[in-house]
């Protein structure tokens, strides 16, 4: 016997299928456990079949992060830890053209002695940068592919 939840249950896994473009989820007996099988973005994934809502639903957020990051941009804490892999990185509100940030490691034989921040500013010279208030705070970072 069906009970309201499980059918909730079954609609809200039909439209989490629908919303993440599944096609295709096969049942397949588990070493202890039913497991589900089905692609998602290029790759298979397979759960518990007692966990596939949960499953989909952690998905489906992570699908709407990576589309509120497309639109919006990186957050100044995503830029870092893009600075801090060797990537370049600006905003989308900064007003001069061809601006970024680049961060620096130095070694035995550079002159300074701790990692920093530069700016590549508007009129191509190349100058310390500290961030504003609004850097740390807005959304519109990106990274700056050479």
């Amino acid at each position: 016997m069906h009970t309201p939840f499980q059918d909730q249950e079954a609609r809200d896994i039909q439209y989490l299928l629908n919303a993440l473009e599944i096609k295709t989820i096969q049942n397949s007996p588990g070493p202890i456990y039913d497991q589900v099988e089905f692609y998602y973005d290029g790759f298979m994934q397979v759960c518990e079949s007692d966990r596939l809502l949960d499953t989909l639903q952690k998905l489906y957020s992570e699908q709407k992060k990576k589309k509120i990051a497309e639109v919006q941009g990186l957050t100044f804490s995503l830029a870092l830890e893009n600075l801090k892999l060797g990537k370049k990185v600006a905003r989308k509100g900064w007003n001069g053209k061809d601006m970024w940030l680049h961060a620096q490691f130095p070694d035995k034989h550079s002159k300074m002695n701790r990692p920093y921040i530069y700016m590549k500013a508007a009129n191509d010279e190349l100058v310390p940068w500290v961030a504003s208030q609004s850097d740390l705070l807005e959304d519109d970072w990106e990274i700056i592919n050479d």
